[in-house]
């Protein structure tokens, strides 16, 4: 009887945390962290189609995930102003694509907090929240930096000047 017990407990418990496990990282994911996700998307899928990287919002905008609301997902929710984007950025490094990301001097010797990146800054918010600030990269790494070393980052450079969303 206690053998059947305990092994009844081993598998509601196998089966709670199993359940436990996949809402828990669906819900688990910041606010900040989707939008800029979604950004690298349809910086991407613009990129693909049109063989060109996108230079304004408005061009954005069409290849932005089904669901995703353009009105909403070019403002932190943490510090609520339009992130910092720089556009003309070529994310394949397509030499036959203009604004193709070139010198990697600056990729030499980063913060340790930068290893899992090997991509530049593309995205980033003006001023985050608590000295905290989530940064997109070229690579589609999204990473959150305090002031430091959000500093010491390298830069995706556009053939162009950066704009920012207004």
């Amino acid at each position: 009887m206690v053998r059947r017990y305990c092994l009844m407990s081993i598998v509601v418990g196998l089966v709670l945390s199993l359940f436990g496990c996949s809402s828990a990282e669906s819900t688990n994911e910041d606010p900040t962290q989707l939008r800029l996700q979604s950004i690298s998307d349809a910086y991407a899928k613009f990129l693909e189609t049109n063989r060109r990287p996108p230079s304004s919002t408005e061009e954005l905008t069409k290849y932005l995930p089904e669901g995703v609301s353009a009105a909403e997902v070019f403002v932190s929710p943490n510090d609520e102003q339009p992130f910092d984007i720089i556009w003309d950025i070529n994310l394949n490094r397509d030499s036959s694509v203009p604004g193709m990301v070139e010198d990697d001097s600056e990729m030499q010797n980063l913060p340790e907090e930068l290893a899992s990146t090997s991509g530049k800054v593309l995205v980033s918010e003006k001023t985050g929240k608590n000295g905290q600030r989530y940064v997109l990269f070229t690579d589609g790494v999204v990473l959150q930096l305090d002031e430091e070393v959000f500093a010491k980052a390298p830069r995706a450079k556009p053939q162009g000047k950066k704009k920012r969303i207004q």
